[in-house]
């Protein structure tokens, strides 16, 4: 995600979906040895950190101060869907094959073709709100190690502003972040730890 401020015209959709305090997160520092220290003490067995003074983990309420909401329908995302038109109907751009590295899209191709300016029709500010928030979702909120890349899946959520305030993304946050905690192999100290 780049540290650039959405449009205004973008900004009505966020508030539609429920990720507009989200946008905030553009802007954040990553602290390598406070992350390093996190995976150190995590213990995949019991889905915890551990701390001197105690136990502690990722709940609810941490996910909660993203702004997104932790009520609603569980988010279940399937793939059987014909990926380049998905993209075109959802988006109003085709994707072009260097776009696309295997069942994922380039984030950077979000960014650059999808921009709002004075011209631009009441279409392709939704086009690029959906863009943006896709970016905002698969390289911040549901970030996993692909670098690049962003599965467009979470375009299927993205229809309908109003229908998609009815997910609990809260919910598949938490889920997200304690896998990818626990199955992510790390070379801490010199020895690999799961």
């Amino acid at each position: 995600m780049t540290n650039e401020e959405p449009h205004q015209r973008i900004m009505i959709y966020l508030q539609k979906f429920g990720l507009y305090p989200s946008t905030f997160l553009r802007d954040f520092k990553v602290m390598t040895t406070l992350i390093s220290t996190l995976i150190e003490r995590w213990r995949p067995e019991t889905h915890t950190f551990h701390f001197p003074s105690g136990e502690v983990t990722i709940t609810l309420k941490d996910v909660y101060q993203f702004g997104v909401s932790i009520n609603g329908i569980p988010l279940v995302l399937r793939n059987n869907y014909a990926q380049y038109a998905f993209i075109y109907n959802l988006l109003g751009n085709e994707a072009l094959t260097d776009v696309i590295d295997e069942m994922r899209i380039r984030m950077t191709w979000l960014e650059r073709e999808f921009r709002v300016y004075g011209q631009s029709t009441e279409q392709e500010v939704k086009y690029a709100a959906r863009a943006y928030l896709m970016a905002l979702i698969g390289g911040i909120l549901l970030l996993d190690k692909s670098d690049n890349l962003m599965h467009p899946q979470y375009l299927s959520i993205l229809k309908d502003f109003l229908v998609c305030l009815q997910y609990s993304l809260g919910s598949a946050i938490l889920t997200f972040c304690i896998v990818n905690f626990t199955k992510t192999t790390i070379v801490v100290s010199g020895k690999k730890r799961m």
